[in-house]
């Protein structure tokens, strides 16, 4: 059930990392929250994964770029990566 309602969010979870992540790449802070802001929002409203649209839209209008240019698509999927992002919590719990 769990995996079910994370699948319903079409990824929007994870638009926190990204934004940390293009922050660390350079993008200024506004430009990457109106971003993944732009880009969660579009995920619900046209039920489509959101790393799947940060490869195909791009940061802003100054720049061209997509998440997946600027980030890498090996390190995009790690952050859309829910059992590794649970991981070290639920361990923590246990130890």
């Amino acid at each position: 059930r769990m995996q079910r309602n994370l699948e319903r969010t079409y990824g929007v979870w994870a638009g926190q990392q990204v934004k940390i992540a293009l922050m660390e790449a350079g993008v200024p802070y506004e430009d990457a929250y109106l971003y993944i802001q732009e880009v969660g929002f579009k995920a619900d409203d046209e039920e489509r994964p959101m790393l799947e649209l940060i490869s195909e839209i791009p940061i802003s209008t100054e720049d061209q770029r997509t998440a997946k240019e600027v980030l890498g698509g090996d390190a995009l999927e790690q952050f859309f990566d829910a059992k590794a992002y649970i991981t070290p919590g639920i361990e923590h719990i246990f130890s």
